[in-house]
């Protein structure tokens, strides 16, 4: 049964292999193409990708080797491992690069909104290191959120839903505030209009502002590298620097609460 398993892998890789004549590798529900300098992620036609990878990422490094030295073979071998642990891998995303343990995101944690962010990340998907500018409160970094655990809300002020469950974000923030940092970030800022978000519902959360192509949205994927983001978007942080969540879309009320807390509250 194990070999007629592969039969539709390997009819989609020779369908890949006929657009690429660099090698292919097809495994589960992702495609990886030989490049010069590493392997690039690309999406299969039967859906979204179940990793904790992007379309276009490129894996520069593979458990300490030259990932454009891996063979197909090998890095078809990694990834089937990373059904039962992780594996290291150094990735490129746009122009940032960065660590991640490479892991296969269960499908029934897989719940996507948007059509590339995946809504369970898998333990080991560290967020980056960031210090964020904001406009209410002065310079802030993660690391000063140490041993809590920090939502970021990822949204605009002419997002009709990102403005919309703001009370539900600041009625969490305030609820959780002794074990959850809350921090807004505006996406595509317009002073004016987030200055009047501020007033409007007195909002004492960190509020930053940023664009598109800034690095924190590109690594944690809520922004695609061809200019646009899917908004809203939450992304939770353990308090050990993992990424527990990614969630994109405005959901019914009350389900970001419901979402987030059963993070807080689960028993590792």
């Amino acid at each position: 049964m194990k070999y007629l398993s592969l039969l539709p892998m390997m009819a989609l890789a020779t369908q890949y292999a006929v657009a690429h004549p660099q090698p292919v590798v097809v495994v589960s529900n992702i495609a990886i193409i030989h490049e010069e300098h590493g392997w690039r992620v690309q999406e299969k036609k039967s859906g979204s990708i179940h990793w904790n990878l992007m379309k276009d990422d490129l894996i520069v490094r593979i458990e300490g080797k030259n990932a454009a030295d891996t063979g197909p073979m090998q890095m078809a071998s990694y990834f089937n491992e990373g059904y039962r642990r992780g594996i290291k891998a150094y990735i490129k995303r746009a122009d940032f690069g960065q660590e991640i343990e490479l892991r296969q995101i269960p499908t029934q944690d897989y719940s996507p909104v948007g059509a590339k962010p995946f809504a369970h990340v898998a333990k080991g998907f560290s967020a980056p290191d960031a210090e964020l500018e904001t406009v209410n409160n002065g310079p802030i970094t993660f690391e000063q959120y140490k041993d809590k655990w920090v939502l970021i809300d990822f949204g605009a002020s002419w997002c009709a839903p990102s403005v919309a469950r703001l009370p539900e974000i600041l009625s969490l923030a305030e609820k959780e505030k002794d074990r959850m940092a809350v921090v807004a970030v505006e996406m595509d800022y317009k002073p004016k209009a987030v200055q009047e978000l501020i007033e409007h519902f007195q909002i004492k959360i960190p509020v930053a502002a940023m664009n598109y192509m800034s690095p924190l949205p590109i690594q944690l994927g809520v922004s695609a590298v061809d200019y646009f983001a899917e908004l809203p978007a939450l992304v939770l942080i353990q308090p050990d620097g993992d990424v527990a969540l990614i969630m994109v879309g405005g959901g019914e009320p009350g389900y970001v609460t419901k979402v987030v807390e059963s993070n807080l509250n689960r028993k590792e």
